[in-house]
């Protein structure tokens, strides 16, 4: 088996005209697109009549037979090469294995184009014999090469895309062959027919002059070649040549995810040097960079790990792991929308903005009926007496008491052995509520919260421990009042102006109970307040979500939203806790449902 060492000097020249003639069609404004393969070059070209006169035109992607190991002995005369008088009957033979190759790959690209990856692989065109060499001409019009498409796309759409190539090159292995170019030069985006300027996940391969089948691997004549950084050590080290097979095309995927994810295809040094072991963090991934999640950056390793190695052996012995990897680094890349993700910021400062100034003044914790989730949900916050021992006195020990407040007309005062510790601190606490009064609260009813305030510091001075016991459930209660209106002021300020002088009227009636000490009123408009603000929340989200989504949902679903949020208006006005309370949870529901709506929505502008 014979190696190309990639390590001659390029002197190539690549054709200086602007069009070639083929006979049956000709080509124009002839651009060189890329010279670091092995066995030739690549250009760019148009074609006005390649359909047929009166036609659109055609892209094309031309292959000129080129080897680079025998660019010191044939020069181009004008466009035409020809040996030089250097050259031997041994390079004049190697030439026309080169040009039968360039043959074979035709035959080769056929082969492939009837099997299991047909619909990836470039419909084969012609094959040329002009100027001295062979030319394979590819029709490039339904896309555009990887390296110019990928510039448009964003991480997940290139991820995909690898998805794609990864199936195409397990097709290919299970017809018998190795394809062994793999770069992006040799990889065809697919156009979005209905917009040109985006893409499909959809790729075609062109390009087979290097494609072996595994019965020629064996040959001792043949002619395997690389492609510099893209291709596997065995393929460009001598004396490794043997080595060359399914993991050779591994190597060129990672090498594919490397340039994603970094920009550049990996050296040999740096896989040498990572021997299998890849060191891989945000800060080296400037596709990524700081927003790489542990999860992510855990598969880009796993990846790079058995992909870039050294030794054939370490690398996958399939494409299948690697296509399982690429996809579920692609699902924990999946986009999502910024502008949505800009407004749920918004809403959720908002609540923790709201939750800190209430930390503040009190130790808070969520009422015995609230959901349990992982964050603080200050639509729902509840203070409470506080059981504390001798020994956390100074400590800051939160209020964790479980006082039965469930029937308001059951008030008792706390067991006059209670400690000094257990009726004090709550009305520690509503005094310093106290000195930051809502703005929103009337003088009245400020009036008799400085008032209960008043009386409870002439509890303390006169240590009448009795006294301040029989009022800790009152004091409980003015202390939650005082916390809902605060909640309150920050939420209602999103809703619409019907809503918000509704809203408005509901807190004149808790103002009024406030003002007039009706403490069993107090405490069932707070509970009714807590349901609220928990539906206020609600709609704050899927208000977000559908003013930044909306081009994305479906038309059904943005019906559903709009409807949901009138309900919940309405609800509001009304007043009426059961209603409001089913309503937050119709909302969450469809608020998960709005999500995925979107999503395929967004992934459905790709195809």
């Amino acid at each position: 088996m014979m190696n190309i060492h990639p390590s001659y000097a390029d002197i190539r020249k690549p054709l200086s005209c602007v069009s070639l003639d083929f006979g049956d069609y000709r080509c124009r404004d002839i651009k060189l697109l890329s010279n670091n393969g092995s066995s030739g070059l690549v250009y760019q070209a148009i074609s006005d009549d390649f359909y047929g006169s009166g036609k659109p035109s055609a892209n094309l992607i031309i292959k000129e037979c080129y080897p680079l190991e025998l660019a010191r002995c044939i020069h181009r005369n004008y466009n035409v090469l020809e040996m030089s008088d250097e050259a031997d009957s041994s390079d004049r033979a190697l030439f026309n294995r080169y040009l039968d190759r360039y043959h074979k790959a035709f035959s080769n690209n056929a082969s492939l184009r009837q099997g299991c990856a047909r619909e990836q692989i470039s419909t084969p065109s012609r094959a040329f014999s002009i100027n001295g060499t062979l030319y394979i001409i590819n029709n490039a019009s339904h896309g555009t090469t990887m390296d110019a498409a990928f510039a448009s796309m964003n991480v997940y759409q290139q991820l995909k895309t690898l998805l794609r190539l990864g199936e195409t090159l397990a097709a290919i292995h299970n017809a018998g062959y190795v394809y062994l170019d793999l770069k992006p030069e040799n990889i065809l985006c697919i156009k979005n027919p209905n917009d040109d300027t985006q893409f499909t996940d959809d790729i075609r391969l062109f390009d087979f002059d290097s494609t072996l089948s595994l019965k020629e691997l064996s040959e001792d004549d043949a002619i395997v070649s690389g492609s510099g950084d893209w291709s596997a050590f065995e393929q460009t080290h001598p004396g490794h040549i043997h080595e060359v097979g399914i993991p050779s095309d591994m190597y060129s995927l990672g090498a594919l995810l490397f340039w994603v994810l970094v920009g550049r295809p990996p050296k040999t040094t740096e896989v040498i040097h990572a021997d299998g072991d890849w060191m891989v963090s945000g800060s080296s991934l400037p596709s990524l960079g700081d927003k790489a999640s542990h999860d992510q950056i855990a598969c880009i390793k796993r990846i790079f790990d058995h992909t870039l190695c050294i030794q054939p052996a370490r690398r996958y012995q399939s494409a299948q792991p690697f296509i399982e990897e690429v996809n579920k680094l692609a699902e924990l890349l999946m986009p999502t929308n910024e502008t949505m993700n800009a407004r749920f910021d918004e809403v959720e400062n908002l609540l923790k903005r709201v939750a800190q100034e209430l930390k503040q003044q009190g130790s808070l914790r969520a009422p015995n009926n609230a959901p349990t989730t992982n964050t603080l949900d200050a639509a729902t916050l509840i203070i409470e007496p506080s059981t504390v021992s001798d020994s956390d006195i100074g400590k800051g020990i939160p209020f964790v008491a479980e006082p039965d407040l469930a029937n308001p007309n059951c008030m008792q005062p706390s067991s006059p052995e209670a400690s000094l510790e257990d009726v004090i601190m709550p009305a520690i606490m509503l005094s310093q509520l106290a000195k930051q009064l809502p703005d929103s609260l009337s003088e009245e009813a400020r009036a008799s919260i400085l008032a209960h305030v008043e009386s409870l510091a002439t509890y303390v001075n006169e240590r009448d421990l009795s006294a301040l016991a029989f009022e800790d459930e009152r004091t409980t209660i003015l202390c939650n009042a005082l916390m809902s209106i605060k909640v309150n002021g920050a939420l209602k300020n999103a809703c619409p102006d019907e809503t918000k002088k509704a809203l408005d009227y509901i807190d004149g009636q808790l103002d009024e109970a406030i003002a007039q000490c009706r403490y069993n009123e107090i405490e069932r408009l707070v509970s009714t307040s807590n349901i609220r603000n928990n539906l206020l929340q609600s709609m704050l989200l899927i208000g977000a979500a559908n003013s930044a989504l909306g081009n994305h949902l479906s038309r059904k679903m943005r019906e559903e939203v709009q409807g949901v949020l009138r309900s919940a208006n309405e609800a509001l006005i009304q007043n009426d806790p059961e209603i409001m309370d089913a309503l937050a949870s119709q909302i969450s529901s469809i608020l998960a449902l709005a999500q995925s709506d979107a999503i395929m929505g967004m992934m459905g502008k790709l195809f």
